[in-house]
Parts: structure tokens; C-alpha cells; sequence
């Protein structure tokens, strides 16, 4: 962005022993790239999952949405819900300002992100639990239901058991994935085929 290269990796907080997610930005110089640090979160877990980024202009300013998970798995895990923590949710930075906020909650394990900018669409991909894996359209403030609702299910789930998870995320108040796999599929990235790829099929189709 504006001859800014940047980069979001993992990384070993050495302090409290765990891991957690960091952007560095470089401008781009062809001899050397001197990276400095851009989001450096200290909350930090034993595995951490994410760091898909893209760019997006959310009200006018101009910034990275970024995917930030507690890759541990645990079956039920608070963090997706709570305000107080980064974890299971995309994060809006604002560029100019370097202030993170959270832009949408309740997101398992990201995997995948994209920005239609011409169409102000954010898609996301994540891993449900024992299937229920998910295509979501990301939308400001909204929360997508891990752990509270899941198509998945438990790994100790046993056929004939009662489903531990809610089903309809649209009865809890919560959001609908566009489309959920059961059984998973392993999502990965979902990417937009450009319109010139055939005269007469996959027009605005990702």
C-alpha cells in the first residue's frame, strides 16, 4: 500500500512464554527492506492461528482487516465472544492512525480472507469443529456464533447424542454463514475469477 510492503507472522512473546500475531511494514526498496514494527498485540496465546490480512477502507479510512485465532482448539473457548480479547476475530487498523478495533467476532480458525474493494465485500473462510467448516460475509459489528453455534460438532461426539451446538445461528441473534461443509471440506483461501476468464461463465464469481 502506497509503496509500504507488508508482512503479519507469528511470533514468540519471550516474556510470557506464548505466541501471538505481529505486522511489520517496510518500504520497498530493491537493495534492502528495513521492516519495522506496525501492530505488536501483547495478548498472546500457546498457538495462534490467522494473520490473513487485506486491505479495506472502512468510513473513509484507509486500513488492514486482519484474522487473529487461538489455533489450541479448545472445544469451547470465551475469547471468540469476549470484547476484551483479539482472539477469534477480524481486527480493523486503521493506517494512518495505527488504531486497532474490533470489526467483527465469533470466528473460529481463519483461514482464508478476501476484499472485493469494488464491491466493499469482505469474504471470510474458517475451520468448524468435526465438520461445519464456513464461508462467511464479514460485515461491521457483527458476531458469527463460535463457539455459541456451529454446524460442526464436538470431537467426542457420538451419533445419537444431543447436538452440544446451536444449529440456527440466526435464532441466537447471531450470523448465518453464506455456506457451511458438513462434513468439512479443510477450506482454504477463496479467490474472485476475474470476468475475462471465459466470454460466457463465472461472471462475478469467487
Amino acid at each position: 500500500f502506497d509503496n509500504d510492503l507488508f508482512v503479519s507472522y507469528k511470533t514468540y512473546l519471550e516474556a510470557k512464554k506464548c505466541f501471538s500475531i505481529k505486522i511489520s511494514r517496510g518500504k520497498i526498496d530493491y537493495n534492502f527492506l528495513n521492516f519495522k514494527d506496525f501492530y505488536s498485540p501483547q495478548e498472546c496465546e500457546k498457538s495462534v492461528g490467522g494473520g490473513r490480512m487485506q486491505a479495506y477502507n472502512h468510513l473513509g479510512k484507509e486500513g488492514i482487516i486482519l484474522t487473529l485465532s487461538n489455533d489450541s482448539r479448545p472445544v469451547v473457548d470465551e475469547k471468540p465472544q469476549s470484547d476484551k480479547s483479539i482472539f477469534g476475530k477480524t481486527i480493523f487498523i486503521d493506517l494512518a492512525e495505527k488504531k486497532a478495533m474490533i470489526f467483527s467476532k465469533g470466528h473460529r480458525v481463519a483461514q482464508g480472507l478476501f476484499v472485493d474493494r469494488e464491491k466493499n465485500i469482505i469474504l471470510s473462510t474458517e475451520h468448524g469443529p468435526r465438520g461445519g467448516d464456513e464461508i462467511n460475509k464479514i460485515e461491521f459489528n457483527k458476531n458469527y456464533g463460535w463457539p455459541l453455534a456451529s454446524y460442526g460438532e464436538q470431537y467426542t461426539f457420538k451419533y445419537g447424542d444431543t447436538p452440544y451446538f446451536k444449529k440456527s445461528h440466526e435464532n441466537e441473534g447471531l450470523e448465518e454463514p453464506i455456506f457451511a461443509f458438513v462434513p468439512s471440506v479443510g477450506i482454504s483461501e477463496l479467490i474472485k475469477i476475474d470476468n475475462d476468464f471465459s466470454q460466457h461463465f463465472f461472471k462475478d464469481n469467487y
